[in-house]
């Protein structure tokens, strides 16, 4: 049982908040969709290169081979003169930044193969690029190791230019000097050492000026191109938001609903105010909702109140007084209270409808009588039983029963209930065998309502489920206990934007105009002092 209690407010509660799971749905898939990037698709092509690390001083014997430094080649890979040249050998017209985020170079450490794959949106572009990269790159390695020998040769030449100049002068000095002196043996050494280093750097320039510098070279042709996807699948991904934000807005709506302290459920109600729920009443839609079980006697509305008449009746033959109370204003109080006298008299009972909320006397103005001396002219001077029959006697007849306006002037203070002056009230009515129903105000913010509450023989409560909530009606129900009221039941009530369901196409058969024309006369009830009181 408990179960399926939790499973009806879960369900309820998702019903009540669809639009908040939907609303953060949405949320989340627009998100998703605008940070995660969509799908694409790219082709890549590969390109094997072997790297000899070209030395002009090992050729030239003066040096030992040098080793790989695999960021000084993925530099020259990866230069703007190395790209530019590419593309356009390649024919792509794309800037040189663009080259560089497409190319992707791979090499371990000290290893003489490097890999450079090329990534673009067609395959033909991935293969030609690849291909002029890897070409372009061998090229400029190529042109650095043949301008490393060239310059070795130019220094080569301007070496043996010094050495000329200075075997000149030797060769002068030999012929000045006196035979068999030491000048002459000095000279003679020097021009023979000065020739003998012209003639090394000259071979040493020849021998350089025949080699081609061994770079490396091009292990094959381009691979094909590959297919590959980056980014993220849209539909995929928005269905996968879309999920993700279901699941988000289902949990804030559930934790929602548990921090919303308004009543949503007939349990609830009963739960608070520890007594039974007796109807529930649905929206109506109509003009003058309070006046729909006289109206539109034929819709649900109607229906929902005549049966809450019939629980009133049903809550102990010694009912003759009931008052329509609430936790708060606009709970549809007013409006419960006039069609409940209108299904009491329906009923055949004789009803009197009291506007005893004097502050807001809204029966006042629905039934024309706000001109009308009545409930407060009565609480001014002492009260007693004729002033009582006097009251009820001038009571206004409306739709088959008799309303007693407040007769509240505007801008005056309300007089205060007196316990006597209620008192003589019920009794008179008792006497004629008529049932009396108060609109009061909310019982938990005014004294009369209380006080009511108090001497009535029956005290029914309002609930707006969407406007009520657990602490007032835990109040309500604390000040009722207090003044020792009996209550007899509770009615939930939808307010604000009423919804009608008629059942039948008949009219209700009420077409005069109630406020501003004749009211109907009633010759079977006479309450006037004069009038016979027995039943």
């Amino acid at each position: 049982m408990n179960e399926d209690l939790d499973l009806n407010y879960y369900t309820a509660a998702l019903r009540r908040r669809w639009w908040l799971v939907g609303l953060i749905a949405l949320t989340v898939a627009v998100s998703t969709l605008a940070v995660l990037p969509g799908e694409k698709v790219a082709y890549s092509s590969q390109t094997t290169v072997l790297v000899n690390p070209f030395s002009v001083d090992e050729v030239d014997g003066v040096g030992r081979e040098e080793t790989i430094q695999v960021l000084t080649e993925v530099a020259i890979a990866g230069s703007d003169d190395v790209l530019s040249e590419a593309a356009a050998s390649a024919g792509v017209d794309r800037s040189i930044k663009d080259v560089r985020d497409r190319l992707t170079i791979t090499a371990e450490e000290g290893s003489e193969v490097f890999e450079l794959i090329y990534l673009a949106p067609s395959a033909d572009e991935a293969v030609r690029m690849s291909a002029a990269i890897a070409a372009e790159y061998i090229e400029a390695n190529l042109a650095k190791g043949q301008s490393a020998v060239d310059e070795r040769v130019a220094l080569y030449e301007r070496e043996v230019d010094v050495a000329t100049v200075r075997l000149t002068d030797a060769v002068e000095k030999l012929a000045a000097a006196d035979p068999g002196s030491a000048e002459q043996a000095l000279a003679q050494s020097n021009v023979s050492r000065y020739s003998d280093q012209i003639g090394d750097l000259e071979g040493r320039a020849d021998r350089l000026r025949t080699v081609v510098p061994d770079v490396g070279e091009v292990l094959g042709a381009a691979s094909e191109a590959s297919q590959q996807r980056s980014g993220v699948n849209r539909l995929l991904a928005t269905l996968a938001a879309v999920v993700l934000g279901l699941i988000i807005g289902l949990g804030a709506a559930l934790l929602v609903d548990r921090f919303d302290r308004r009543l949503r459920s007939v349990e609830t109600v009963e739960e608070e105010l520890e007594t039974e729920v007796l109807g529930e009443i649905p929206r109506i839609a109509d003009e003058t909702p309070e006046l729909v079980t006289a109206m539109r006697a034929q819709t649900e509305g109607a229906d929902a109140f005549r049966r809450f008449g019939a629980g009133v009746l049903a809550s102990g033959d010694d009912v003759t007084s009931v008052l329509i109370t609430s936790a708060t204003d606009r709970e549809g109080r007013t409006t419960t209270a006039i069609n409940t006298a209108i299904a009491l008299q329906q009923a055949g009972r004789r009803v009197y409808l009291i506007s005893a909320d004097r502050r807001n006397p809204e029966i006042d103005r629905i039934f024309g009588l706000t001109t009308k001396a009545g409930l407060d002219q009565y609480f001014r001077g002492r009260v007693s039983v004729a002033d009582a029959q006097n009251l009820l006697a001038d009571a206004s007849p409306r739709l088959g029963m008799r309303i007693v306006a407040s007769g509240t002037v505007q801008g005056s203070v309300p007089q205060p209930l007196s316990a006597q002056g209620v008192k003589a009230l019920l009794t008179v009515a008792r006497e004629q065998d008529a049932m009396v129903v108060f609109d009061a105000p909310p019982a938990t913010s005014h004294a009369d309502g209380l006080g009511l509450a108090a001497q009535c023989d029956r005290t029914f409560v309002v609930v707006d489920k969407g406007r009520s909530r657990r602490a007032t009606l835990q109040t309500l129900r604390a000040q009722l206990r207090h003044v020792h009221a009996k209550v007899g039941g509770a009615l939930t009530i939808q307010t604000g934007r009423w919804r009608a369901k008629p059942t039948t196409s008949s009219n209700s058969g009420w077409s005069h105009d109630m406020l501003g024309g004749s009211p109907p006369v009633d010759t079977e009830w006479d309450a006037s002092p004069a009038a016979e009181t027995a039943p």
